[in-house]
């Protein structure tokens, strides 16, 4: 286990863990009640860090998605996908056209998808990041999640 998570209780270990689709599990947790909010959706400039997940270079564009899930208007955990150009092909071309639908429920519909081991990062107090690439029909992807504090302090009420 991650030396990092041990500040964690079980039950936020086991929500930064899981493997499952976080759309899935927000959604069963909340009854339905979490709202899906996409602020970008287009092509940009990947950071450092996603540059070095994917093992890219600079030159390749990247569509780029921003997101944030919401529990009675508190956000709970932001969210960006990164997508290089390379892995959008006619077979993953869905990914660009899904607007305000969660990337989720796309991915997850996949047979076949796979996803790396993710990697942690603890931003301050009840406040950690998470990222890991998934292969979507066999092509990379990005997806960096961030949870805040009302999640964590809702999860544990």
């Amino acid at each position: 286990m991650n030396t990092l998570l041990n500040a964690l209780n079980n039950i936020e270990r086991d929500w930064l863990q899981s493997p499952q689709s976080l759309t899935k599990r927000l959604r069963e947790f909340t009854h339905n009640k979490i709202t899906h909010h996409l602020f970008y959706d287009g092509w940009g400039t990947a950071d450092n860090l996603a540059l070095a997940a994917l093992s890219i270079d600079r030159t390749i564009k990247t569509w780029i998605r921003r997101m944030e899930w919401r529990y009675e208007n508190e956000i709970w955990v932001p969210c960006s996908v990164i997508i290089p150009e390379t892995s959008i092909t006619d077979n993953t071309r869905e990914l660009k056209n899904i607007k305000n639908q969660s990337i989720g429920d796309i991915l997850f519909q996949d047979k076949k998808l796979m996803r790396t081991d993710f990697t942690f990062y603890k931003n301050s107090e009840n406040n950690w990041t998470r990222h890991s690439i998934f292969y979507f029909k066999q092509q990379p992807l990005l997806i960096i999640e961030n949870f805040l504090p009302p999640f964590f302090e809702k999860l544990c009420a």
